[in-house]
């Protein structure tokens, strides 16, 4: 926005559009395709907790998809984008480790409850995304993450949202992620080096 002197919410939304368009023109994904500085956080709002039970096993999401779907729908039509991804705080950017911790509604990945409340979310985002007719389109996105806990995130998905894509941007050969379950794979750029060539070129 500062580049293009984009001061107003007009202005941004303009210009977040613009950009959109020509991710959409040339088959790029879009994590998720939400101008984040704008005055709506959409994921907050389409995902502002639990009612909770007794415990975590009676707790149950509650979801308004209004503001989300707008935005979504929006990008999805105006800009023909063919897929997008699904940041999802507290899992594909999570450290299953204790080296970085991350939570959920205030539980880490080694929490029972974790399982349970992530679990549940997820089913019910999976079930919406469906309903939507996006769900082909979405695409379960990670940054950087070691095989492990690459391995865990993949893991974690396929019990809840078994058919739901995952793609992550990488910074490691292919092969360190032998048998891990991900679709959509993009190297760094600045980590495309001669050994991640050799590897690459056998594959294809």
């Amino acid at each position: 926005n500062a580049y293009h002197s984009a001061k107003t919410d007009a202005q941004k939304d303009r210009t977040h559009q613009r950009y959109l368009r020509a991710l959409g023109e040339h088959h790029v994904s879009a994590t998720e395709p939400i101008r984040w500085d704008s005055r709506t956080d959409y994921w907050t709002c389409a995902f502002p907790g639990f009612k909770r039970g007794d415990d975590a096993t009676r707790a149950e999401p509650v979801f308004d998809w209004t503001a989300y779907d707008r935005a979504i729908g929006a990008a999805m039509t105006n800009c023909h984008l063919k897929s997008f991804g699904l940041r999802i705080p507290g899992l594909g950017h999570c450290a299953w480790n204790n080296t970085r911790p991350k939570v959920f509604q205030g539980f880490t990945p080694q929490d029972p409850e974790y399982e349970i409340l992530m679990g549940k979310m997820l089913s019910g985002l999976e079930a919406h995304l469906r309903e939507k007719g996006w769900y082909a389109q979405a695409l379960m996105a990670m940054d950087e993450r070691t095989p492990e806990d690459v391995r865990k995130v993949s893991d974690f998905v396929r019990r809840h949202a078994p058919g739901m894509r995952i793609s992550m941007a990488g910074n490691r050969k292919p092969s360190d992620f032998k048998g891990i379950d991900i679709d959509i794979y993009a190297q760094i750029l600045h980590h495309v080096t001669d050994d991640f060539l050799v590897e690459t070129s056998t594959r294809r």
